[in-house]
């Protein structure tokens, strides 16, 4: 059964939107941590700023090399790449300068939960330019002291999945609107235990990073033996 609604004109979004997502009543659902909370929490806005600056390695600097994530790179809450670095003049296409402690936000197809914290144990290891897909929100802590990383759960649990799939726009490549996210309501009580889940987040990435290089290291010792 179709679930309908109505707006007047002078109602609808900025620029006029169309797109009926934009104004069904279960874009805003609050669920699970969410029910009655939003007295008792902040928006994510007032947390985060989102970075919008772009470059163009194929113009600015075509024999650079830098790490280029695209949305399937962010797996479960954690950058997964072990691609070779790209030229500039090969990557192709305007991406997102990614700075470490950021997080990472896929704004297509939010069923596949493509969120990352880009951890300083990525960014160490290849000590190049990191850039994105311009599908990513690059979410920055508004306080460079506070690291933001215990949002990678909260993004991650089902009440906010919830209210990301039912914000998607379109069909063919279902997108979510940047306000569905900087509005999100953060509770005050995860904010009181924002440093603990920060660090608890941070450590696992961490370990995540020694078992790359311990695999790496396994790999790189079999294949000198084979050749050998």
């Amino acid at each position: 059964m179709a679930i309908c609604w109505a707006t007047t004109i002078d109602r609808l979004d900025g620029e006029l939107v169309f797109a009926p997502e934009r104004y069904s009543a279960r874009r805003h659902t609050q669920t699970g941590a969410h029910t009655g909370a939003e007295r008792e929490s902040v928006p994510l806005h007032e947390l985060v700023r989102v970075l919008k600056s772009t470059v163009n390695p194929a113009q600015s600097d075509p024999e650079g090399r830098y790490v280029v994530l695209d949305t399937t790179h962010a797996v479960a809450g954690r950058i997964q790449c072990s691609g070779a670095p790209v030229r500039g003049r090969d990557v192709g296409s305007v991406k997102r300068p990614v700075p470490a402690g950021s997080v990472l936000v896929s704004r297509l197809r939010t069923y596949l939960r493509q969120v990352a914290f880009l951890d300083a144990g990525f960014a160490d290891r290849h000590r190049l330019p990191i850039v994105c897909s311009t599908e990513f929100y690059i979410l920055d802590p508004v306080d460079p002291q506070s690291s933001i990383a215990f949002l990678v759960p909260y993004l991650l649990s089902q009440p906010v999945q919830a209210i990301f799939a039912h914000a998607q726009e379109g069909g063919h490549h279902p997108r979510m609107h940047a306000s569905v996210l900087l509005d999100l309501p953060v509770p005050m009580a995860l904010l009181g235990e924002r440093e603990e889940i920060s660090r608890q987040v941070i450590a696992g990435l961490a370990a995540f990073r020694e078992a790359e290089r311990i695999l790496a290291g396994c790999s790189a010792a079999i294949t000198a033996i084979v050749s050998g």
